[in-house]
């Protein structure tokens, strides 16, 4: 933009010099004579006192009064044109440097395209595009309906291009979604009307029943034999575990701080909750936990006092695994209190 700016003053400045230049040299001596003394065209003084100081004198004022003239001149004159007259000037300008640039053509214009590839009058021609389309209606018009159809085809072109690169691969996408979705609609239909067909026989409603009834016992059968086994791990899972040194010392620690006499009932639920969080936090030299969720409630200080201290830590352990397989399995307290005095629960 500034570049255009500087290159429309620079012409103005040239064709006021020229507009200048011209009206000074057309203009008789005596229009530059001293009013104070009369014209003598015999007087040698006085031609040489207008060539030489009047006439540079009211050049140069001329020439800087006509350089911002044809600003003002030029820009009203622009601006009392329509808009349609606006966009057949920037049309026409963008036309000729097309054609400059050897990309378009005029259609349906076969003598000037003729013309136009002449390599001595070719410049000449195509330079003379704006004044054509200005001058000749005809002419601006077989422009506008060139340019119009380019910009169809540009827009043509762009929007398959769009559409290849952005539009097909969504819709593709959207296909296959269609697709997989279809799928599980036909599969779900299919069982409904499965289902549908085995409730129009009682003696289907009741092998359906049976069916599930057997598939619900079964599961629940699996799933209590997977937590007996499992159960049956917890008593040995912790033997090694709990003859750790360092375990068995953090235990004794918090162990002191809970039997200390100021420690009231706050500061026990405090040590308690820190011990199970300790416990929670333990892991083996791999980084794997030892599956354990102890509770506050599973510190037992004073009920594990007839114990020692290992095996304090394994009790503590063994109820953390035991919560662990309670909230996996989804049991029961009653079911569990059950398992352990032996009680026979489900068959």
């Amino acid at each position: 933009m500034e570049a255009a700016e500087q290159l429309e003053l620079w012409g103005r400045v040239l064709s006021s010099f020229g507009i200048a230049f011209s009206l000074i040299s057309f203009t008789p001596l005596h229009k530059f004579k001293n009013p104070l003394n009369e014209w003598d065209p015999e007087n040698k003084s006085q031609k040489m006192l207008a060539v030489w100081l009047y006439r540079p004198v009211v050049f140069f004022l001329l020439w800087a009064l006509l350089i911002p003239t044809q600003r003002l001149l030029i820009d009203g004159w622009v601006q009392s044109t329509t808009d349609e007259q606006k966009l057949s000037a920037v049309r026409s300008i963008a036309y000729k440097e097309g054609y400059l640039a050897n990309r378009i053509e005029i259609e349906n214009f076969s003598d000037f395209n003729q013309i136009a590839k002449d390599p001595e009058r070719r410049d000449l021609v195509v330079s003379l595009i704006p004044s054509l389309a200005y001058f000749s209606n005809s002419f601006n018009k077989l422009i506008a309906s060139n340019t119009e159809s380019i910009a169809n085809a540009y827009l043509s072109n762009n929007q398959k291009e769009r559409f290849a690169n952005e539009g097909l691969p969504r819709l593709r996408e959207f296909d296959a979604l269609y697709q997989r979705e279809l799928a599980l609609y036909t599969d779900t239909q299919n069982r409904f009307f499965t289902a549908q067909n085995r409730t129009l026989s009682e003696d289907n409603i009741l092998r359906e029943a049976n069916s599930l009834a057997s598939a619900a016992n079964q599961y629940v059968s699996e799933q209590w034999n997977q937590y007996v086994e499992q159960e049956a791990l917890v008593r040995e899972a912790f033997d090694e575990v709990s003859r750790n040194k360092t375990l068995r010392d953090t235990y004794l620690k918090y162990k002191d701080r809970y039997e200390t006499k100021g420690c009231g009932e706050s500061c026990k639920a405090s040590v308690r909750s820190q011990l199970a969080n300790y416990f929670n936090g333990v892991t083996y030299q791999n980084g794997q936990g030892l599956g354990v969720r102890v509770l506050p409630e599973h510190i037992q200080i004073e009920s594990d006092k007839v114990f020692k201290t290992k095996y304090r830590v394994e009790l503590t352990l063994q109820r953390g695994r035991r919560q662990v397989l309670k909230e996996t399995y989804r049991l029961t307290d009653e079911v569990i209190e059950a398992e352990d005095k032996g009680w026979e629960v489900l068959k």
